[in-house]
């Protein structure tokens, strides 16, 4: 391989790699605050006492 071949892969391979990393580490923090607001809403079924209210909290949006 020639220079050039060899630096874009030594830079190359590891920025992509990062990159990855980075999107599926701010996928799961953007999830998990979905996840909060979703069990927060489920608690309020639960602690509802009306059928219709439980129903409608229940099937989410």
């Amino acid at each position: 391989m020639n220079k050039l071949a060899t630096k874009w892969i030594t830079r190359g391979v590891p920025a992509i790699t990062g990159m990855g990393l980075a999107w599926v580490a701010m996928r799961i923090v953007r999830n998990e605050g979905r996840l909060l607001l979703r069990e927060l809403e489920l608690q309020d079924a639960l602690a509802t006492n009306s059928w219709k209210e439980k129903s409608r909290l229940l099937r989410g949006h």
